[in-house]
């Protein structure tokens, strides 16, 4: 009877498969990488790209001439005591150079600022394909588990006029299949809301191949970078504010050193003599009094030194939370080797293995072993995903998952998102 069982849930797994591999054909089947690559086909992506492109076809430098003043003056309004004036006040080409300096400061902090929002959508799409994988093993393990209960219950239902039949066991195990048929359940759910967000981020109905999902030696070796040669984006749109202050100061200070305030032409009405009388040119210079500029110049040191000390603690922030991330990847690494260590360690599966070979062993026997078996899987899975989740913290956490050009750090072959 337990043979037979046996054999109609392998016919059930079977089918189940097929069912699930036609269902799997029926949609597009890609790749992590190209699951990662669809943020650039996203609409904020789109939309923050033509945003730059606008900024930089702006043109917002100083021109070379800031004002043009045409003056006209009458006395006692007689004809040939009209005053024509045209005065230009020009700009110091050390202001031009300054403001380009400024603006060009913030082009590139709008960017940054950009770039940081795609780093966050990146990251969240790593979470979710971890997070696809992850739910779509423990289904088929746990689906594993329920097959195995189920057999189990079948045999312990045809030995309760047994002498040796255990009412606990039975108990037990229909507990155990209630807990796991709630958790199959639940992962479903789970699964489906996944592929929903997978295919919102998509805009189609996929399903994610991912047998190139990076190893244990891979992670390793990927977490040993040098991470001290990729600076924080916070830390760069920092520096980069305390930078465009120092250009203020600059451009204040050049329009205040400016020499030449004004270049004026005038021709006064009609006279005998016309290179006497009727045209003079003339010029204004500022004088070097700079009371305002020193008030200017104190505002921008006092605001320099504020930014100087938010770059600090910025930096003390980063390094604490690298320090963090690095210590739990540490951890995970550690509990998942000691576990695997300890699996390959046991003997239950060289039990099970002998006894299946065996003529007249339980089948109850085998079926606690394999539950055992089961039951060792799974807390092994759950450790690989709490350390597939510190890998992927610490990468961005260090700023090494952004690395430009951008690869796919849970392919195993790494390859270029595109």
């Amino acid at each position: 009877m337990f043979s037979e069982k046996i054999n109609i849930s392998i016919v059930t797994t079977c089918f189940l498969m097929v069912l699930f591999s036609h269902v799997t054909f029926a949609q597009n089947v890609i790749s992590t990488t190209d699951f990662l690559s669809s943020i650039y086909k996203s609409k904020q992506f789109s939309k923050d790209s033509l945003s730059v492109a606008l900024l930089n076809e702006k043109n917002y430098n100083l021109p070379l001439i800031k004002s043009v003043q045409f003056r006209l003056e009458t006395r006692q309004f007689i004809d040939t005591w009209q005053e024509y004036s045209l005065r230009v006040k020009p700009n110091s080409f050390r202001a031009k150079s300054n403001q380009k300096n400024i603006y060009i400061n913030k082009i590139e902090e709008v960017e940054l600022s950009y770039q940081k929002g795609f780093n966050e959508e990146l990251k969240k799409r790593y979470y979710l394909i971890l997070e696809y994988i992850f739910n779509k093993k423990f289904i088929e393990s746990y689906s594993e588990r329920q097959i195995q209960l189920s057999d189990k219950l079948e045999v312990l239902s045809h030995s309760i006029y047994e002498l040796n039949f255990d009412v606990k066991d039975l108990i037990e195990s229909e507990e155990d299949l209630l807990a796991v048929n709630l958790k199959l359940i639940q992962l479903e759910k789970q699964n489906k809301l996944i592929e929903e967000r997978i295919n919102q981020l998509t805009d189609v109905q996929i399903n994610i191949d991912f047998n190139d999902l990076i190893g244990l030696e891979r992670i390793i070796e990927l977490t040993k970078l040098d991470s001290s040669q990729v600076e924080n984006l916070d830390i760069s749109i920092q520096k980069l504010k305390i930078n465009t202050l120092e250009k203020e100061k600059e451009l204040s200070v050049a329009k205040s050193k400016q020499f030449v305030d004004f270049i004026q032409a005038k021709y006064i009405g009609k006279s005998d003599n016309l290179f006497e009388d009727n045209i003079s040119l003339g010029f204004g210079i500022n004088l070097p009094f700079f009371g305002n500029t020193r008030k200017e110049k104190n505002i921008f040191y006092f605001e320099q030194i504020n930014e100087e000390y938010q770059l600090s603690k910025l930096e003390e922030k980063v390094n604490f939370k690298i320090q963090v991330a690095k210590s739990n990847f540490e951890t995970a690494l550690l509990n998942f080797n000691s576990l695997n260590e300890l699996n390959k360690k046991s003997s239950i599966s060289l039990v099970y293995d002998t006894y299946k070979k065996m003529e007249g062993v339980s089948p109850i026997l085998l079926l606690k072993l394999s539950l055992l078996k089961n039951k060792k899987s799974l807390e092994l899975l759950k450790f690989e995903q709490e350390l597939y989740k510190a890998y992927i913290e610490y990468l961005d956490t260090t700023e090494i998952l952004y690395s430009n050009p951008y690869v796919n750090y849970i392919s195993n072959s790494l390859k270029y998102l595109k």
